[in-house]
């Protein structure tokens, strides 16, 4: 299964029992599993990504583009559709840059283009904005938890109850 993760700290301090109990909720055994951590100045993005026939282990969970980084999870039913009505100028054929993209261009109001199952996360660097979403019924999860200094955030809800962290959940 796939999942991303993400703690956001504005005072830049990332605990090592707080990112081993990410880490620990994102191995396991399986075969052909992809576990990647991605470090900016105030975050820490972590995912998971199950291995296909053919992929190469080629990351298609995060992406920067500027002062952007993106994290998702799923798909865009419509990928092609919004590139074409819109001109994206896209690199690639993945969710991830038009998720991207279209954020950019509209906003939080990207949302209402896109037809799929997906969650996903984008921080700005520059402005330490972070914007988080996930599709229209919930095909994939995304769970946050606010605390002091930021905010920890997961596909998974296990990554966030079972953190030291996350208290009176």
């Amino acid at each position: 299964m796939c999942k991303i993760a993400g703690i956001l700290d504005i005072n830049n301090r990332f605990d090592e029992p707080v990112i081993n109990k990410i880490c620990e909720e994102f191995s396991d055994n399986e075969n052909g599993t992809f576990v990647g951590i991605h470090k900016t100045i105030n975050a820490r993005f972590f995912y998971k990504k199950e291995s296909l026939l053919n992929d190469k282990n080629e990351n298609k969970s995060i992406f920067n583009f500027g002062e952007y980084t993106i994290l998702s999870i799923g798909e865009l039913y419509n990928l092609k559709e919004i590139e074409k009505e819109h001109k994206l100028n896209l690199k690639t054929n993945y969710s991830t840059e038009v998720f991207l993209k279209s954020y950019i261009h509209f906003g939080e109001n990207c949302l209402n283009k896109f037809n799929g199952g997906f969650s996903f996360v984008i921080w700005n660097n520059l402005t330490k904005e972070l914007f988080l979403a996930r599709d229209k019924i919930g095909l994939k999860t995304l769970f946050y938890y606010e605390y002091e200094n930021g905010i920890i955030f997961s596909s998974d809800v296990n990554v966030l109850l079972n953190n030291p962290l996350v208290k009176n959940v």
